[in-house]
């Protein structure tokens, strides 16, 4: 858990992805997997993660191998008792002792309710031919009996509308995607206009496939084994673009995050282990990660671009947002996509002086192609070094090809 813990997380969604129906076990009971509630929320504590947990509930919907149509739905007559395993989960976190599941609770040695202030209701619910369900009755039941009883609860819907499916009071969405490197390089500007109205979780994204000439992601084809350094470029410019958008973008997390290279069903992942932990397998997403998300705002700030390299936006090849970190202190965090030629910047802040000292730090890799391999070196380069302001409290440095930079004063 190290490895997660160096990556400052701030959310920890459970039990996440396709595992909210459980999984069907060798005896024929529903196989936990030796984890539940008690286990998720004790993560966070015993593994200092410090991480805010994101409660996933089954909504009625099971995802069967190939996405089967029609779908394999519990009908409206037969959802409430599925809505009722939903609240008691929630009386069993939150309830205090007077309430059967908060009694069972504390009679497991936990007296203290926990917080929950986020609910997603489903996984997904948009696959299988389950959207039509989700809108028409499974999301109402689900929101209504959570909002009455719990109206501070942020709740978040899963069939990947931007705009949510609606509510009558304030709800979210979690919006998924698994795409190409450029896909994602195109996607920098993606929530600049979204609907205010509706918080966006990015649940899951991740590169699974290599550039094809512009051709989309091929769920009938293999998936990287690893993610490349190039995958790792394109999904940081997806979260640069997201965080230039904090307002109403909750938060990111790549998935999955871990895989058991002896026992897996789904590639590429954040962090590959085997039972030596010398041997963990750190991929290129993880190092991009683990930059930008130890360099976060309080808030962005606006900036003026007196010139560029792209004649038509201030975007691309270079990619960046800029933030204040701490009061007087800022950070510009950057990404490089698609150039032949280094990209120079000279970058003043609001209040800094010449001479003042800034600290700039660059990953890389030998190739866009490069990836970090179970068994193999660590690819990804990591450079440091310091930068004094010039004439005007200007910063001036370069930035090339497939390079991503934090810049703090």
């Amino acid at each position: 858990m190290q490895a997660m813990k160096d990556l400052n997380p701030s959310f920890l969604r459970i039990p996440g992805g396709n595992n909210i129906p459980g999984r069907p076990g060798t005896w024929g009971y529903t196989n936990t997997d030796g984890i539940g509630l008690v286990e998720y929320m004790n993560a966070s504590s015993l593994c200092n993660l410090d991480a805010e947990p994101i409660l996933a509930v089954w909504a009625g919907l099971y995802l069967a191998a190939g996405y089967v149509t029609p779908p394999d739905v519990v009908t409206e007559a037969d959802l409430a008792p599925y809505v009722e395993d939903a609240m008691n989960e929630l009386e069993f976190l939150m309830g205090d002792t007077s309430t059967k599941y908060g009694a069972l609770r504390a009679s497991l040695g936990y007296p203290t309710p926990w917080k929950i202030k986020y609910v997603e209701i489903g996984n997904e619910d948009n696959l299988g031919g389950g959207e039509d369900s989700y809108t028409a009755y499974r999301w109402p039941m689900f929101y209504n009996a959570i909002h009455a009883a719990y109206p501070d609860i942020l709740i978040i819907s899963s069939t990947q509308d931007l705009a949510s499916v609606g509510a009558p009071h304030t709800s979210g969405t979690d919006f998924h995607q698994y795409l190409r490197p450029d896909d994602f390089a195109t996607q920098f500007e993606l929530f600049d206009h979204s609907n205010r109205s509706y918080p966006i979780l990015l649940g899951e994204y991740a590169v699974i496939q290599p550039n094809a000439n512009g051709a989309p992601v091929d769920w009938n084809a293999a998936k990287m084994s690893y993610g490349s350094w190039v995958g790792a470029v394109g999904e940081a410019i997806y979260l640069l673009g997201s965080e230039r958008n904090g307002d109403v973008v909750l938060g990111a997390s790549y998935a999955p995050g871990f895989q058991n290279i002896n026992n897996f069903q789904w590639t590429p992942d954040l962090i590959s282990f085997s039972a030596d932990p010398s041997k963990t397998v750190l991929s290129c997403s993880w190092h991009q990660l683990q930059l930008l998300s130890n360099n976060r705002f309080k808030s962005t700030v606006p900036f003026t671009v007196t010139s560029s390299t792209n004649s038509s936006s201030p975007f691309g090849p270079a990619y960046y947002v800029v933030g204040v970190s701490s009061p007087g202190h800022y950070t510009f965090k950057a990404a490089i996509y698609n150039t032949t030629q280094p990209i120079p910047f000279s970058i003043e802040f609001e209040g800094v002086s010449a001479g003042s000292h800034g600290t700039l730090t660059v990953l890389n890799a030998p190739s866009g192609n490069s990836m970090n391999v179970y068994g193999g070196p660590d690819v990804v380069q990591k450079t440091v070094k310091k930068v004094t302001a010039g004439a005007g409290g200007k910063f001036e440095f370069q930035l090339k090809q497939y390079d991503i930079a934090v810049f703090t004063t």
